[in-house]
């Protein structure tokens, strides 16, 4: 007779914690992190539900500027970027953010610098990237 498989949770599985730091689009204002962390708790599938978290997945602010993942189950990082990437969609704020990965377990927006602003300083870049007309004029980098 073959014994039953254990869980995750009786082989004493630890919990993975995964930062996302929105620090620099915080402080320019165009980044709301408590919209952020409830689209989190919403969008986050739990056994194939999404919004049903209970205690297998935390999801907390750290600060102002972060919001700290504790899942207790198998999580992917790739599945927080994804829906990172997907609140920046659906924010319009897509073009002008990005998600890097700074080490294992964290994520960071930054600005892009976009090759636009100097053919449009009217344009919002200008207000996302912090620039003045003068300085989006000679802005060529584009990532």
């Amino acid at each position: 007779m073959v014994a039953a498989p254990k869980s995750a949770s009786a082989h004493g599985a630890k919990a993975q914690k995964f930062t996302i730091d929105f620090s620099k689009p915080a402080n320019d204002k165009i980044f709301d992190g408590a919209a952020f962390e409830k689209f989190l708790h919403d969008r986050i599938k739990v056994d194939g539900r999404t919004g049903q978290l209970g205690e297998k997945i935390k999801i907390a602010r750290e600060g102002e500027t972060k919001i700290v993942i504790t899942a207790n189950i198998a999580f992917s990082k790739r599945y927080l970027k994804m829906l990172t990437k997907k609140y920046l969609k659906k924010n319009s704020l897509r073009e002008w953010l990005r998600v890097v990965a700074t080490n294992k377990n964290t994520y960071t927006l930054n600005r892009r610098a976009l090759s636009v602003c100097s053919q449009r300083p009217d344009l919002l870049c200008n207000k996302v990237l912090g620039l003045h007309a003068s300085k989006a004029k000679s802005s060529k980098s584009c990532m």
